[in-house]
């Protein structure tokens, strides 16, 4: 269950609890940008027609025989003033209400399980699967949705959950969208009967599909470059322009979850036999603005606890990374807007399990070391190293940096995430003797040049 959101992902805080919170906050840049390019389905007015179910407030206009018997006084009291008022637009009408006919409006979906869209693609199908189910939602909008390639009368799918994405999962086909299979489900879901708000979801090839005139289409694809790791997103709605949109993939590791299962946590995804928790605490520290306590327990996870005003507050529930089995902890840290950052050695890779702000989005990121002489790992038996985080600056091209000191005195930097793989840590200092949080601003004392490390 998703329950730490950034405030701009919240909207869609009910369709993203459906994934585990890392690969919620990994969508959430795709689906914030998505809406935006989609936009909203506006929400049919009752003055648009339908049965009529009587009166509903007053208007400024009408026919006389709606005219509020309060104003025909004037034309027994004041004929002259009821003959200004009507010229002027002071007079008073009832104003009539009608009833829509239950499920005069919904939202239909078909996308394409072919080869064009296997692979990387279908993340921006998942992504907009989550923006189209919300806007139905908020528009009170019925949500219909399925595979181009299925049989409409046993893979049409009625909102979004945990089974019906399984069932699209499995979908794959090595079958391109044809005609056929888009007139087999205008059949099925009637959706010759205008008007309709319909979403064709694969490769520019939907467009020329007979049958396709009048819908709306989200083209993806993958761009011909050497070592890119994103998608081209074509978002073109039936009346109005096409809206391009990039999307920046995730890591590697966390696309092949999206693909494969993303339901499971990291831990679950892991494979091998469950190890048994071991949840005895080993020790703690402080974050750098000394506002969370940070435990560590013997399997390898951190919990961030806030440090309670008085004996009687209430404090929120522990915030809790648990890191994968083969990697250790080697650093951790707490952010007022961005939760706990936990970074863990695997083999020579460290991983920094949290997300970072970057100009596109949220991304996590993994490093290594130039020179085994300067790696950044606690002493055998220390307690992990301290992490401090400044927040995304102008200065830094909008990255949020990342700082620890090791038990040498050294200063470290964590480079902003690379798609490339990974980027190695940077040597910022020396004698560093003590590093903290100061007003949301990230301090560190050095010692004087020449003095002795005793």
């Amino acid at each position: 269950m998703t329950t730490a959101l950034p405030p701009a992902l919240r909207p869609w805080a009910a369709q993203l609890s459906l994934f585990p919170e890392d690969l919620a906050r990994h969508l959430g840049p795709h689906v914030a940008r998505l809406s935006a390019a989609v936009g909203t389905l506006r929400p049919r007015s009752e003055s648009e027609g339908g049965e009529p179910q009587g009166y509903d407030g007053l208007s400024r206009r009408g026919p006389f025989d709606r005219l509020l018997v309060s104003e025909w006084l004037w034309a027994l009291e004041a004929p002259e003033e009821l003959v200004r008022r009507a010229a002027y637009g002071e007079l008073s009408f009832l104003k009539p209400a009608f009833r829509q006919p239950q499920g005069a409006r919904r939202t239909v979906v078909l996308l394409d399980v072919g080869p064009d869209q296997l692979g990387l693609p279908r993340i921006a199908h998942l992504a907009l699967l989550v923006v189209l189910a919300r806007r139905a939602e908020a528009a009170g909008a019925a949500f219909t949705w399925g595979a181009l390639q299925t049989d409409p009368a046993r893979a049409t799918h009625a909102g979004l959950g945990i089974p019906s994405l399984h069932a699209w999962l499995n979908a794959r086909s090595t079958t391109p969208a044809s005609s056929l299979h888009l007139a087999a489900w205008r059949e099925a879901l009637d959706l010759s009967r205008a008007p309709e708000d319909v979403w064709l979801v694969g490769s520019s090839r939907l467009g020329r599909l007979e049958g396709a005139e009048g819908m709306s289409r989200v083209e993806v694809s993958e761009p011909m470059e050497p070592g890119a790791h994103r998608l081209n997103v074509d978002v073109r709605p039936s009346a109005r322009v096409p809206r391009p949109v990039v999307l920046e993939l995730p890591p590697p590791e966390d696309c092949l979850r999206l693909l494969r299962n993303p339901f499971r946590s990291e831990q679950a995804s892991a494979g091998g036999p469950p190890r048994k928790a071991d949840r005895r605490i080993v020790g703690f520290s402080f974050s750098g603005d000394g506002r969370r306590a940070l435990l560590f327990s013997a399997d390898g996870a951190v919990e961030a606890l806030a440090v309670p005003h008085s004996p009687r507050a209430t404090v929120p529930t522990p915030r809790r990374v648990q890191v994968p089995p083969g990697q250790r902890v080697v650093a951790a840290g707490w952010r007022s807007s961005g939760g706990l950052l936990v970074l863990a050695r695997q083999g020579d890779t460290y991983v920094l399990h949290g997300q970072l702000r970057a100009p596109e989005g949220f991304r996590t990121g993994r490093y290594h070391v130039a020179d085994d002489s300067v790696r950044p790992d606690p002493a055998p038996g220390a307690l992990p190293l301290a992490l401090l985080s400044r927040g995304a600056r102008r200065g830094h091209g909008g990255h949020e940096r990342v700082w620890l000191k090791d038990g040498k005195d050294r200063l470290f930097s964590l480079p902003p995430p690379s798609s490339a793989g990974t980027v190695a840590f940077e040597l910022e200092e020396e004698g560093v003797s003590a590093m903290a949080e100061v007003k949301t601003r990230s301090l560190c004392v050095l010692r004087p040049r020449g003095e002795g490390a005793g």
